[in-house]
């Protein structure tokens, strides 16, 4: 976690498959961490590049949500998220909203979002 909010490559590698489900919670985590440093004009390129490289690694749902996310997509939930970080309003209702995404994603998603916000 420390390498990817580094922005460093190589944590792709650690994370992506990692965890149950249709979207495991690394690649969730992984795609927090893309949107946000997205948002935040953060250097980015060196771990898009990695997740373009190993989404195969992860399930078909999960790898098409990287992708995505590669290019600063995501579902609404997270949008909402960031929208309220950027306006700072209604901040807890949005952690919650995109808390209750899922089993793990949505956690997955708030921590990658943390990394990704890092300095």
């Amino acid at each position: 976690l420390e390498a990817l909010a580094a922005g460093d490559p190589d944590a792709v590698a650690s994370l992506l498959g990692r965890g149950d489900g249709l979207t495991p919670v690394g690649d969730d985590v992984v795609a927090g961490w893309l949107v946000a440093a997205r948002g935040a004009g953060r250097q980015r390129d060196a771990v898009a590049d990695a997740v373009r490289r190993s989404a195969h690694r992860t399930t078909a749902l999960s790898a098409t949500l990287l992708l995505e996310a590669v290019e600063g997509g995501c579902i609404p939930e997270f949008r909402s998220l960031l929208l309220a970080l950027a306006t700072g309003r209604d901040v807890p209702a949005a952690v919650d909203r995109l808390l209750a995404v899922g089993h793990t994603s949505g956690a997955g998603m708030v921590l990658g979002t943390t990394l990704g916000l890092r300095s």
